[in-house]
C-alpha cells in the first residue's frame, strides 16, 4: 500500500525538543505515512539530531522518512518546501515542539475515505502552564468565525495537496498568523470541509519559546503586517457577496479592538496606538452599535477578560 499522507515538520534550533516530537509521530497507529522534516537553518545541532533519529528508524513499517533543509528563513518557507517535495495525496503540518496524538492520522485517513474534501478540520488541545485547554472552534464555521477565532490553526487543518498547491501554499513573507492568514485564504476558495470534531487531539505548547508565542508585543511588527494583509485579501475578493465582506471588516475591525485591548494588557501603548488606528482604518465611520461593541471589547480585554472574540459571531 502506498502512503497517502506526509506530515510535515518544519526545525528552527528545536535540538532539545525534537526527538519527543518525531517520536509522537511516529507513535502514530496508523501506517503507512510519509514523515518531512524540514531544517530550517538550525545555528545548533538539530539537524544532526533529526538524521541521527531517521537513521535508527529508518526500519520502522510503514514510516517513510526523509530530512531535508530549507536556507530561506521562516517556518513558511520549510513548510513550503516540504510541500513541494510532497508526492502524497494529503499533506498535514505540525510543529517541532508539540505532541502528536497517536490516533489522529488514523481517524484522518477514515475520514477521507468516506468522504472527498479540500481539507479536513480537527479540534487541538493547548497546553498552558501544564494544563491542556480546547482551542476555540466554531464547526461549521466561515470566514468570519476564522477572522475573529483563528480556529483553522496549523495543527487543526489537513489538506488536499493539489488544492493546497492550487491557492498558493504558506505565505513566506509573514512572520507571525501565518495559519490564520492561510485559513482566510483557504475559505475564500471555498473548499470542500470535513469536521472531524467527535474529540480534541494533540497537545501544543504555548511558551515563550513555542511557534505560537506567548504574547503579542514581541511580534508586533508581524502580526500588523499579517492583519494589514487580510484586511486587502478581504477587500479585494471577487467570490464573496457586498454583505459578507462587510460582516467580515467588521469582524476584522472588533479583532483589532481586542488586540488593542491585549496589548494595553501587555503594557504596550505603541501596540495600542497601532491596533486602534488600524480598527479606524478598516471602518472610518462604523454605526453606533460597532463603535461601543468594539470599545466594550477593547476595555474588556485590556482588563484581563478571555474570549471576546465570541461577541463577534
Amino acid at each position: 500500500m502506498n502512503p497517502l499522507l506526509t506530515v510535515v515538520v518544519p526545525v528552527y534550533n528545536r535540538s532539545h525538543l525534537i526527538e519527543r516530537t518525531l517520536d509522537s509521530i511516529a507513535a502514530s497507529t496508523y501506517r503507512p505515512f510519509v514523515l518531512k522534516i524540514v531544517d530550517n537553518g538550525s545555528t545548533d545541532n538539530s539537524l544532526e539530531v533529526c538524521q541521527r533519529w531517521a537513521e535508527r528508524n529508518a526500519s520502522a513499517d510503514g514510516l517513510v522518512i526523509e530530512v531535508l533543509e530549507e536556507t530561506k528563513a521562516g517556518a513558511p518557507c520549510a513548510r513550503n518546501c516540504g510541500l513541494a517535495s510532497c508526492q502524497t495525496p494529503y499533506i498535514y503540518f505540525f510543529d517541532s515542539d508539540d505532541f502528536c496524538s497517536p490516533d489522529f492520522i488514523g481517524d484522518v485517513m477514515r475520514a477521507f475515505e468516506k468522504e472527498d474534501a479540500d481539507m479536513l478540520f480537527a479540534p487541538v488541545q493547548m497546553e498552558i502552564n501544564g494544563k491542556l485547554k480546547l482551542r476555540a472552534y466554531v464547526e461549521n464555521g466561515g470566514l468570519v468565525e476564522q477572522i475573529g477565532s483563528s480556529m483553522l490553526s496549523t495543527h487543526s487543518m489537513v489538506f488536499r495537496t493539489e488544492w493546497l498547491r492550487k491557492i498558493g501554499g504558506w505565505r513566506e513573507d509573514l512572520t507571525v498568523w501565518q495559519d490564520w492568514e492561510l485559513g482566510i485564504r483557504a475559505l475564500l476558495a471555498r473548499p470542500r470541509i470535513l469536521w472531524m470534531t467527535t474529540h480534541p487531539y494533540h497537545r501544543v505548547a504555548i511558551h515563550g519559546d513555542s511557534i505560537t508565542g506567548s504574547g503579542l508585543s514581541q511580534t508586533l511588527k508581524g502580526t500588523l503586517y499579517a492583519t494589514r494583509c487580510v484586511i486587502d485579501k478581504i477587500r479585494n475578493a471577487d467570490n464573496i457577496t457586498d454583505n459578507e465582506q462587510s460582516r467580515c471588516l467588521l469582524a476584522l475591525y472588533y479583532r483589532s479592538m481586542i488586540t488593542a485591548g491585549k496589548l494595553r494588557r501587555e503594557k504596550n501603548p505603541e501596540g495600542d496606538e497601532a491596533y486602534r488606528q488600524l480598527a479606524a482604518e478598516i471602518l472610518p465611520n462604523p454605526n453606533m452599535l460597532a463603535k461601543i461593541t468594539g470599545r466594550l471589547l477593547y476595555c474588556y480585554t485590556a482588563a484581563g477578560g478571555r474570549g471576546a472574540w465570541k461577541i463577534i459571531h
